[in-house]
């Protein structure tokens, strides 16, 4: 109780804006009493109270404070929200909720400020534009600053404000109306977390083989394959060329439809020594076709190495929990990417053409342009090439389709190898193609979601750009020598090859259809880059974890967590000298929500909330500095009654219905005090040059005719009908004592005095100084 009874509680309730309780619990003491309106400081000088007012920052700076230190330091929440789990959407719409709650609070700041300007303006500093004064009660509305108000205020030239004084005001206004109206965004996207994928851990990696074997620019066979690649069973062995050739296999059965309305799968799984990785295709079959055949995947070595250090990902986030508890062990569905060069392909292949034992015409292979053309412009090879390549044709099986590879010449410059191909017929006439295959290495993003594949884009390319606009290809090239491209297709013991299974499975046969030429594309482009994904894919992981005794024992806590959990290098790799292994960085993403300073919109946000707290340390250095508070005149209805306490002037004449002339809003206006000195009153004064008010300042640029801090204003002004007095102005009655006050009876007759009254008139007294 004692409380509410106290005055000093005040202008703590009064800066929260809950003086309606103090009011309430005023009424309800006073016991329906007819109570009077007490007179009033204006201006307080009372650090203790100009601290109690700068309470109402509290709310919006503290959580804007906590704002900032979640999204600068980038704070993972979970693959959920916390509290209850699956009730994400309902933990969202809170948070929206606390964001208008956040941003209202930011507006009730803002506000506190901009009064204390105006205020400081109005009481001490010899006014300001009558444009502004309405600034206090209209930041809130963007439309202000291009209203009259705020435009009589800024072109205002009549105050005796220097240059500077008028900037600092316009500045002041701008800047707070526009951090009140993008408070709310600013805080909506400060405080809402993000659903995304969020950098976890990682760690750098080396493998025993170098760029020239994973990745060079003429593939051989070398190291002794040369005769075990190209003989029976070596489509067995996964380290040769052709390792994945019972998989391509299986794969072209897809394409035995080739209607419009089939949908052939885009996306093979191939093996590799420890992963699965893919081969992404693009086709120009089907029913969303493709424009130029493609065919890509992550080099076999690569992705095994991505595997093994994945795979340590749980048991580092778990000692990393056991000691500062970070959330990313309640996350087990790691995302590991990586940068390295994969193997890409393309094929293009000419129209069907014929030819029987009589014809041996010239023999063109297509050329790859920076538009696309179908078909193909094709180039002729020399007399003596064509005829070449047609003595070698003869010795071909021609009941089933048949390949025949031809090392192109260096005019061609983009192709790594040629083939010409041979459909089965079954008379003298043969129905071929031929085929330009052009094979890169492309800086490709390779990733690992929750699971033993690992999927490759050539320069983050969706399927769709490299499938339908992207034709003029800047990779690295490579050429192949004709033993290598004969790896590719090895032989089996029932006298077949590679190629002539992958025909029969996609039902190529003696009936001609043109479509078989998109097919023969799509099988070479997996060809060649499944056998360039396989080079040096003996190469391992190289190294032991720091601290880790024995990587065959109990799991083991020591420095690598620290370097896997900070993105270092957790594999202790001693690379002999002259090695040049491999390196390259894994990094872990794990998919949830999180606070984070990336992107613009977020790091703007950030911006507007840190801003807003540096003007609430101005705000709050200038009261704590000063002592001077004022709560006065913060509320329209409190303008309102000031406004009725002033005595009319003739620099408002026609404004009683409204103001349409810019020049009103221009004028200087102030509050000065009015009245006998012992009931000093307040009003409004306003001057159509303010010179002497230029005059009256002191040195320090104070108001000698200011308000006076911790002193009491008001006055009381006789109630009389217009009739009765002729509209003039009345004595000003002085406050009275206690002694003086009138009894029950005499204030019941007063009552009824003033309610035989028809027309009230509130009238302010006369100034000394004749003012009106």
């Amino acid at each position: 109780m004692h409380f509410w009874r106290s005055s000093g509680n005040q202008p703590l309730l009064h800066s929260l804006g809950l003086s309606i309780f103090k009011s309430t619990f005023d009424a309800w003491t006073s016991r329906g009493e007819k109570r009077r309106e007490p007179r009033k400081v204006a201006l307080t000088k009372n650090r203790w109270w100009a601290a109690a007012r700068c309470v109402i920052h509290l709310p919006s700076v503290g959580v804007s404070i906590v704002l900032l230190y979640l999204n600068l330091g980038d704070v993972y929440l979970g693959g959920e929200l916390i509290g209850q789990s699956g009730q994400d959407s309902v933990k969202l719409g809170a948070l929206q909720f606390a964001a208008k709650l956040h941003e209202l609070a930011i507006h009730a700041s803002l506000a506190a400020i901009l009064y204390t300007y105006i205020r400081r303006e109005l009481l001490a500093r010899g006014g300001l534009p009558f444009g502004a004064l309405v600034a206090g009660q209209r930041f809130k509305d963007l439309s202000y600053l291009w209203s009259t108000e705020f435009w009589g205020a800024v072109t205002s030239s009549k105050t005796h404000r220097s240059v500077v004084e008028r900037t600092c005001l316009i500045s002041s206004i701008v800047i707070v109306t526009l951090l009140a109206v993008v408070a709310a965004p600013a805080s909506a996207i400060a405080m809402l977390p993000r659903l995304d994928l969020w950098d976890a851990c990682g760690t750098s990696i080396a493998v025993n083989a170098t760029s020239d074997t994973l990745w060079p620019q003429r593939v051989d066979l070398k190291g002794g394959r040369n005769d075990y690649c190209l003989k029976i069973g070596a489509a067995a062995n996964t380290s040769c060329p052709s390792g994945g050739s019972s998989i391509i296999d299986s794969f072209s059965a897809f394409f035995i439809d080739r209607t419009r309305e089939s949908v052939p799968p885009r996306e093979v799984q191939m093996y590799a020594n420890r992963i699965i990785r893919t081969l992404n295709i693009t086709t120009k079959l089907g029913r969303n076709p493709d424009k130029i055949t493609t065919c890509t995947s992550p080099t076999a070595s690569i992705g095994d190495a991505i595997m093994v250090a994945g795979n340590w990902y749980p048991t580092a986030t778990k000692f990393a929990w056991l000691r500062n508890r970070v959330r990313f062990w309640f996350n087990r569905q790691a995302y590991m990417v990586a940068s390295s060069l994969q193997p890409i392909t393309r094929v293009s292949c000419s129209n069907l053409k014929l030819v029987n034992a009589r014809n041996r015409p010239l023999l063109g292979f297509p050329v790859y342009q920076t538009f696309l053309k179908t078909p193909p412009n094709l180039k002729n090879l020399s007399q003596q090439e064509s005829n070449d390549i047609w003595t070698q044709a003869n010795a071909l099986n021609k009941s089933r389709t048949e390949i025949l590879w031809r090392e192109l010449p260096s005019s061609f410059i983009n192709s790594t190898m040629g083939a010409l191909v041979f459909f089965p017929s079954s008379n003298s006439t043969h129905s071929y193609t031929t085929c330009n295959v052009d094979s890169r290495f492309a800086e490709s993003l390779l990733w690992r979601f929750d699971s033993r594949i690992i999927y490759g884009a050539p320069g983050n390319l969706d399927a769709f750009r490299l499938g339908r606009t992207i034709f003029s290809w800047s990779w690295k090239s490579v050429s192949a020598s004709l033993d290598w491209a004969r790896s590719l297709n090895p032989q089996f013991s029932d006298n077949t090859n590679a190629f002539n299974r992958y025909a029969a499975s996609a039902m190529i046969n003696s009936v001609r259809d043109k479509t078989d030429v998109d097919v023969v594309e799509i099988i070479l482009a997996m060809m060649f880059t499944d056998g360039l994904a396989r080079l040096g894919n003996t190469a391992t992981i190289q190294g032991t974890f720091k601290g880790f005794p024995d990587p065959l024992e109990t799991l083991y806590d020591g420095p690598w967590v620290d370097e896997y959990m900070k993105h270092g290098n957790a594999y202790d790799t001693r690379e002999p000298p002259g090695a040049n292994w491999v390196n390259f960085r894994l990094d872990i993403k794990v998919n949830g929500y999180s606070y984070s300073k990336k992107g613009w919109f977020v790091q703007f946000a950030l911006v507007i909330l840190l801003l807003h707290i540096l003007f609430v340390l101005g705000h709050l250095w200038y009261c704590l500095n000063t002592g001077l508070s004022s709560g006065a005149w913060d509320a329209l209805i409190e303008m309102l009654c000031l406004s009725i306490n002033t005595a009319p002037t003739p620099l408002l004449q026609n404004t009683c219905a409204g103001v349409q002339h810019i020049e009103i809003l221009r004028l200087p206006v102030r509050i000065v005090e009015q009245g006998p000195e012992e009931c000093k009153g307040l009003q409004l004064e306003f001057d159509e040059t303010a010179e002497e008010w230029k005059l009256e300042r002191d040195p320090r640029g104070y108001s000698k005719y200011r308000v006076i801090p911790n002193k009491e204003y008001g006055w009381e002004v006789s109630l009389k009908s217009g009739r009765e007095s002729g509209m003039e102005l009345h004595q000003v009655h002085h406050r009275p004592s206690q002694k003086s006050m009138p009894s029950k009876s005499q204030s019941h007759d007063v009552a009824n005095d003033r309610n035989q009254s028809q027309a009230p008139l509130l009238v302010a007294p006369p100034r000394s100084d004749g003012f009106i």
